[in-house]
């Protein structure tokens, strides 16, 4: 099961130097993308790898550190990198968000980790606690794209991830960022349930069948009637 183990880390650190790339390709380029970034997603995927790395660190699991280790600086990186370029405008090419907003975001979600991690010190949450609000930032942090999507084809608002949909905007940066992270989800699911811990196993297999609505979506990306006759679109 070491393989395993191996393999799970070693995925979860291509996945956050895919992640990186995708940076680099929305802001170290300074190209217009179709898909601007949102730095939400960079506080909440630094967020969830901090709850994880924690956790590794009470259970004495070393990928699990070293993996959530390297996802907080790459997701800080990402974070700083678009704030700073952003600057005070709304530049709709790099981020949704403007720099004050981004402020008021950042402040929210320092507020809430300084809460837990003060809790945490003081004992008042246990290795048990800290594995159960990781599992429920990750199942939230996994289902926000799968919900936005289908919400967005309910409502006919395709523009918004017009590389889901429309072949000439396809990103690959996006799609390595999916495969890899199916592939992450289903190996550390798998090394979750030789281990026995829940905390592992089940909010990776509810990634797994989270990236499969989303590689699904994408087949069907430039389909755009079949996917109103699916869903019973007019």
């Amino acid at each position: 099961m070491a393989l395993v183990q191996i393999a799970a880390c070693t995925l979860s650190l291509s996945f956050y130097s895919v992640l990186a790339w995708q940076v680099y390709e929305h802001v170290g380029s300074f190209k217009s993308s179709p898909q601007p970034l949102n730095p939400l997603v960079f506080m909440s995927v630094y967020f969830t790898c901090a709850l994880q790395c924690k956790y590794g660190l009470m259970i004495g699991d070393g990928s699990i550190v070293l993996a959530n280790a390297v996802g907080m600086l790459v997701s800080a990186c990402g974070l700083f990198a678009v704030y700073f370029v952003v600057g005070n405008g709304n530049n709709n090419n790099i981020a949704i968000l403007t720099r004050a907003h981004m402020e008021r975001q950042m402040f929210k979600f320092l507020g809430a980790f300084t809460v837990f991690g003060f809790a945490v010190y003081e004992g008042w949450i246990g290795e048990a606690g800290v594995g159960r609000t990781a599992s429920i930032v990750s199942v939230a942090v996994y289902i926000v794209p799968v919900w936005s999507v289908i919400t967005r084809l309910r409502s006919r608002d395709l523009a918004r991830y017009p590389q889901l949909f429309e072949p000439e905007t396809r990103s690959l940066s996006n799609d390595c960022l999916l495969a890899v992270n199916t592939l992450a989800s289903v190996t550390w699911a798998v090394y979750g349930m030789h281990l026995g811990d829940p905390w592992i196993a089940l909010p990776n297999a509810f990634g797994f069948l989270c990236c499969l609505c989303q590689v699904f979506f994408m087949y069907f990306r430039s389909k755009r009637f079949d996917l109103f006759k699916l869903y019973n679109l007019k």
